[in-house]
């Protein structure tokens, strides 16, 4: 029997940017406690819930398309072939962006004859773009060539296969921490990395920025807290555009659910044809989000 040779690829699931709790702390003027026709305050959370989680897959494919990028940090593994550059360099354009870190990367002349690059400490990265040195697999760098024999030239090409970790960093509280606390347990640390700014994002107590000093697995050595937070407090790294983006398109999505439900079953309400209650907001938040798209859609 042949064994089936499969592609690499990363497929994401879209995860919520704003929590329900935030989203009810904005100034909406939308009421979210009648969502679910006679249902329990959880059954109104978890249907706005719902909302907030369309939105943000909204966001997604706005500014990804259907690349099967988001806006949420994570780690992503493409395969190609690529030429070394005169400079002796790998140089990859990763399709997502911001670029955060390369974790790993492999090269060869086919799949079956990939090496990994142990040291990683001579790679470049850069928002859109990562240089790798090509002299550990080629033997040649701008200098000249670094050993005997046959060496590689610009012109033959390399199957690489990399992981890297792109987009902002978004988790939550997997534990109540106290005011004072310099360790956060988070549920994903992905993106997360020293010296790095994060928000608590806790519509009890407030927000507050923290600076990151160390990371191991998702334990998170942080800034002293001022505040306690409980358990599912959103921590992220999120741009600000991006919040209020997912609070308008939520609101957008809130207000057409409202007009459908208004309407009789002709789809008329009033007698008359009423226009888009809900457009002014998605198009405030698909504007904020302008600055962030790589593939346009709309």
């Amino acid at each position: 029997m042949i064994t089936a040779q499969v592609g690499v690829t990363t497929q994401h699931f879209t995860v919520p940017y704003i929590t329900s709790a935030m989203f009810k702390a904005e100034a909406t003027g939308l009421p979210t406690d009648a969502l679910t026709p006679r249902g329990t305050p959880q059954q109104q959370d978890d249907q706005l819930a719902r909302y907030i989680l369309k939105a943000s897959s909204e966001m997604d494919l706005f500014c990804y398309g259907a690349s099967g990028g988001c806006l949420r940090a994570t780690t992503d593994t493409e395969t190609l072939r690529v030429r070394m550059s005169r400079d002796g360099f790998f140089h990859l354009s990763p399709r997502l962006t911001p670029v955060r870190a390369l974790t790993s990367f492999s090269s060869g002349s086919d799949v079956a004859a990939m090496s990994a690059l142990s040291d990683l400490s001579h790679v470049e990265v850069e928002q859109a773009s990562i240089r790798v040195p090509a002299y550990p697999f080629t033997g040649f760098s701008s200098a000249g060539p670094l050993q005997f024999g046959a060496v590689a030239s610009t012109a033959y090409e390399m199957l690489v296969t990399y992981s890297y970790v792109n987009g902002w960093p978004l988790t939550a509280l997997s534990a109540p921490v106290s005011a004072g606390a310099v360790t956060l347990n988070v549920g994903d640390a992905t993106g997360v990395y020293t010296g790095a700014q994060l928000i608590v994002r806790d519509p009890l107590v407030g927000d507050e920025a923290v600076t990151v000093t160390g990371v191991t697995a998702n334990q998170v050595s942080i800034t002293a807290l001022v505040h306690d937070h409980l358990a599912g407090v959103q921590v992220d790294g999120l741009p600000v555009a991006f919040i209020d983006a997912c609070v308008e398109i939520t609101m957008g999505l809130l207000k057409r659910r409202a007009q459908e439900g208004a309407r009789s079953p002709q789809g008329r309400r009033g007698g008359a044809e009423s226009g888009d209650p809900g457009e002014d907001n998605l198009e405030r938040g698909f504007g904020l989000l302008d600055g962030f798209v790589q593939v346009r859609t709309r």
